[in-house]
């Protein structure tokens, strides 16, 4: 499959965990058989991970999906996607996406949490944790947040814009 094959159907779903994930495969691809052409090892289709494992990796939960689709959402609320033709259906589909998921919040923790042992250096997973935490537990969702911190020193808030220290 060459990247022009995808990059269509990319568009189309653009910025959200399929579209970013069609992408994302056919960049892999690419590079690495132009890369396989400097090394003895090609780079196959069965080498990428699947789109399920890769959204294990990443906690992709139905807490950050709601959470997407919400941003996404208010994104296309403003200009110039107002002027969009089918601006109504994609906002229609983003409200049905953004209602409340039907989770166990146990289960979403245990996501986080087996994603994060596999990575406990990955920022990004605390962040999006300590975002999950703050509606059940605001000194767990800091905790988490204060590991997000980046290493520059920038600063840190709750989703109500209390710093965190």
């Amino acid at each position: 499959m060459q990247v022009a094959e995808i990059v269509p159907c990319a568009a189309a779903v653009h910025l959200t965990p399929q579209g970013n994930y069609v992408l994302a495969h056919a960049m892999f691809l690419q590079i690495a058989s132009r890369l396989a052409a400097d090394t003895a090892h090609a780079t196959q289709e069965g080498d990428v991970l699947p789109e399920m494992e890769c959204e294990r990796r990443l906690a992709l939960t139905n807490h950050d999906r709601v959470r997407i689709a919400s941003e996404m959402l208010q994104r296309l609320q403003r200009p110039p996607f107002t002027n969009q033709l089918n601006h109504s259906d994609q906002a229609l589909r983003l409200m049905i996406q953004s209602q409340v998921p039907d989770e166990d919040p146990a289960e979403t923790a245990a996501q986080y949490q087996w994603a994060i042992e596999q990575r406990p250096d990955d920022r990004v997973l605390h962040y999006n944790y300590g975002l999950f935490l703050f509606e059940h537990n605001r000194e767990a969702a800091a905790e988490q947040l204060r590991l997000a911190q980046p290493w520059d020193g920038f600063p840190v808030f709750l989703p109500d814009g209390t710093p965190i220290g």
